[in-house]
């Protein structure tokens, strides 16, 4: 008679510790990186091929469809854009600027703004686009 020798069995645990660390920076990242790149308006940006995702640098004007402005969110005259985004400006000691203009807006309304913007003292103007994806 053929004796055959039985090994033991040994269960295989999975170890789910370092699964869930990986998983929770993925979403933190994610996270982070998703909120930093949003717009501060809802805005239909013009497209452009050599647009860079970035986040939005320094102080942002937001020229909308209606030719109305907002600085962070804050409506605002055109008449008086240069005296806050001089104290904007001085007051966070940078030189940025990023302005989000509708494609609909007047360019009339788009050159009056950077106008200013250059008046008030921003010597780095962004101008936000949305990346053209071509399609072949």
């Amino acid at each position: 008679m053929i004796r055959l020798h039985q090994t033991a069995r040994h269960r295989a645990i999975l170890e789910i510790t370092p699964l869930i660390d990986v998983v929770f920076l993925l979403l933190i990242f994610f996270l982070l990186t998703s909120t930093s790149i949003q717009r501060s308006m809802d805005v239909d940006l013009p497209q452009a091929r050599s647009s860079e995702i970035s986040p939005p640098k320094g102080i942002v004007v937001t020229l909308q469809a209606d030719n109305s402005l907002r600085i962070d969110r804050e409506p605002i005259e055109l008449d008086g854009l240069v005296g806050v985004l001089r104290a904007r400006l001085g007051a966070a000691e940078q030189t940025a600027l990023t302005i989000e203009a509708d494609r609909r807006a007047s360019f009339e309304r788009f050159a009056q703004v950077l106008d200013r913007a250059r008046l008030a003292g921003a010597r780095q103007i962004n101008l936000a686009t949305d990346l053209m994806i071509e399609k072949f």
